[in-house]
């Protein structure tokens, strides 16, 4: 799956699908920007997940690589999500692997599993400039890492995942972009 965000709309129905709340989702410029109006409503989001699912199996890396620039994150009262997913609301993700910029101001490198959620606390990128981010899923281990050119700066995290489970997912997730205001 690639998508660069060309033209000026988000590239519905084939593919991506769209559940928003009061915010917006723009495309310009080659990028997309979620939360375009800058709402700050409370239990407001944007989130915009891949119409293909992605199955995290033991026989092989499932691969994620993203370039993004995250704008004043970490938020207090707001989180932001970027990798794979399930989550259709605001609610939690049910499945996934991402990196999460926390309602308390933190950054997380993050597995859901049926809606059971490990995750490893990261330093957050720069605010304002692009990092590029990548995830990497195997049978017992989840590998976050982002690098951001512009400050040299990079970091790396390893993930242990259960051993006990068939695979890192309970359901298939799809890539998984969102933004979300909390209840405060």
């Amino acid at each position: 799956f690639r998508d660069v965000f060309v033209g000026s709309a988000v590239a519905a129905h084939n593919k991506w699908n769209q559940s928003i709340l009061t915010q917006t989702a723009t495309v310009g410029a080659g990028a997309l920007t979620t939360n375009a109006s800058a709402i700050t409503t409370v239990n407001t989001y944007s989130t915009l997940l891949t119409v293909p699912k992605f199955r995290g199996y033991a026989d092989g890396a499932l691969y994620m690589h993203a370039r993004a620039r995250p704008n004043s994150l970490p938020q207090t009262n707001a989180l932001a999500e970027l990798g794979f997913g399930n989550a259709l609301t605001n609610a939690t993700p049910t499945d996934g692997a991402f990196f999460r910029w926390t309602a308390s101001g933190g950054f997380e490198c993050v597995n859901n599993r049926s809606s059971a959620e490990s995750s490893v606390a990261m330093t957050a990128p720069a605010s304002g400039v692009y990092s590029f981010f990548a995830i990497e899923v195997w049978g017992d281990k989840q590998i976050c890492r982002y690098s951001t050119p512009s400050t040299g700066f990079s970091q790396e995290v390893t993930l242990t995942l259960d051993s006990g489970a068939p695979s890192a997912f309970g359901e298939s997730p799809s890539g998984m972009i969102r933004v979300v205001n909390g209840a405060v």
